[in-house]
């Protein structure tokens, strides 16, 4: 008897642990979800719940659409990670910053849009008001099929304030931000990888209207570059003496002033040329790279979730670029909107791979019947001349309202 009480309790041991190790407790599926399905479910709070565990989070907020508006900074401490899964917008509504990743944190977001950020500086002695959107304070951010866009910095960073730590950005656009130095982007130390990266229509009040960067190490690889604007230089980028920045496969061009004025130097500083570049409307960005028009359309969605600048047929930049760096990490032979690359002999400079759209049949109008024809004769048809269709943007997303690139938020 006793011995079969032993097996009795050994076996319902062995169930038990299987158990256990197979089926999760009931609120570990849950943790790291916000929402349950619906909009409406999809509130701060939900977020801050989920931030309060860590981990992965991702969205259930239904098959639309959502904008989730904050009052409150988000502070990452631990290894977390977000997927917005092309659906979810954070908004700090003119207010705050979004993220501080403090140098114990690890920040990871996926298919997520980042609007409105707002970093005010709280000391003049020591002004803070930097990272319009996040601001890493030595950790690790790594950000990849996202969007950062109308954000403000009182200092520096209007998007990302860069910090001594290791940034990664994969596939990003940053539109629309403004600071006092680095109207996108401040790197302050440590590391960057930006990897098809778009900055357009940043605005820096002193230097360096898309990027900053300062006594830091930094790769840009088939980023593209345009239509940014610095009140004293560095229209585009600045970088200092003390630090070392590689351009690949990047564009950095502005359009030439419609008023007759100097331009503004798109770049200042010294750069590292790791060949196949091209530089607009002056030699500001090194002797060695080419000086060329690359023939960009405006900002705007041409495909994918990401919002890059397309190259017009007969740019320069298509079939240009070098491979073994298209190949590598961070651009892994992806665009800017994830799409496969090369489409043709070469990748493409820049963040867009250019691909020619197939033309739309149009069916052949008659031509009209002679008033000497005879009845029974049938009217000669030719084909009307086909039109090569140029890329068109998509219109704002739901969500938004105006014109790309000019949509705004609904708060």
């Amino acid at each position: 008897m006793k011995h079969c009480l032993t097996m009795l309790l050994s076996a319902s041991a062995v169930v038990l642990l299987l158990f256990n190790q197979f089926v999760p407790p009931r609120n570990a599926a849950a943790a790291g979800v916000v929402g349950s399905g619906t909009p409406a479910s999809c509130t701060e709070s939900a977020l801050d719940a989920a931030l309060a565990i860590g981990g992965n989070i991702t969205f259930r907020c239904g098959p639309d659409q959502v904008v989730i508006t904050l009052t409150g900074e988000k502070t990452i401490s631990a290894e977390t990670s977000l997927d917005g899964e092309k659906k979810v917008t954070l908004s700090a509504a003119d207010k705050l910053r979004i993220f501080v990743v403090q140098a114990t944190g690890t920040l990871t977001l996926s298919q997520l849009t980042l609007t409105n950020g707002k970093a005010v500086d709280t000391d003049k002695a020591k002004p803070d008001g930097n990272g319009g959107a996040i601001w890493n304070q030595g950790g690790t951010l790594t950000i990849q099929d996202s969007m950062i866009t109308a954000s403000s910095a009182d200092h520096d960073g209007g998007a990302i304030f860069e910090e001594g730590g290791k940034l990664t950005l994969r596939r990003v656009s940053l539109f629309r931000n403004k600071a006092e130095n680095g109207g996108a982007l401040y790197i302050s130390g440590g590391t960057a990888d930006l990897g098809n990266v778009t900055f357009s229509l940043n605005e820096a009040t002193d230097s360096g209207g898309a990027v900053y960067n300062d006594k830091a190490t930094a790769l840009m690889a088939h980023n593209t570059l345009s239509v940014n604007k610095a009140a004293k230089t560095g229209a585009d980028i600045v970088t200092d003496d003390q630090s070392d920045l590689t351009l690949e496969n990047t564009i950095v061009a502005n359009p030439q002033p419609t008023d007759g004025s100097k331009p503004i130097d798109i770049c200042a500083g010294q750069f590292v040329d790791g060949k196949n570049n091209l530089q607009y409307p002056r030699k500001t960005c090194g002797e060695t790279v080419e000086l060329n028009a690359p023939l960009l359309a405006p900002l705007a969605n041409y495909g994918g979730y990401v919002w890059t600048m397309a190259l017009k047929s007969g740019s320069p930049a298509i079939d240009r670029a070098d491979n073994s760096a298209c190949t590598a990490d961070p651009v892994a032979n992806m665009d800017g909107r994830k799409f496969n690359r090369p489409i043709g002999a070469a990748c493409d400079i820049g963040a867009y791979e250019f691909q020619q759209a197939k033309p739309t049949a149009v069916p052949p109008a008659p031509t009209p019947i002679p008033p000497n024809s005879q009845p029974g004769n049938p009217p000669s048809q030719r084909p009307t001349p086909q039109q090569r269709p140029t890329p068109q943007p998509t219109p704002c997303p739901p969500g938004t309202y105006g014109t790309p690139p000019d949509c705004k938020y609904i708060r």
